[in-house]
């Protein structure tokens, strides 16, 4: 484990930045593309994979259910061809 660490914020354009050690990069998995989030006095910064991901995992569900035939739609109308042609003639 990477011992706490003191670092000083940089300017960087309109923002600010941080040097993260090399170390302290690999010991948490940080890649590139992380997930900031401010929680009350405290930035926190983690991997995107741990990062919530709302649809993770809908694809293979998705799938599932159509192999298993429940992937119909629930609310079509009875007979959606006078709706197309209502929306013709409008």
């Amino acid at each position: 484990m990477v011992a706490p660490t003191r670092t000083r914020l940089v300017k960087l354009g309109k923002s600010k930045a941080i040097r993260i050690p090399q170390q302290m990069l690999k010991q948490v998995g940080l890649v590139s593309i992380v997930e900031l989030a401010a929680d009350r006095q405290r930035i926190v910064i983690q991997p995107l994979a741990r990062a919530r991901r709302p649809r993770q995992g809908w694809a293979k569900s998705f799938k599932k259910m159509a192999k298993l035939g429940d992937d119909r739609l629930l609310d079509v109308l009875p007979d959606s061809s006078q709706c197309k042609m209502a929306e013709v003639e409008k």
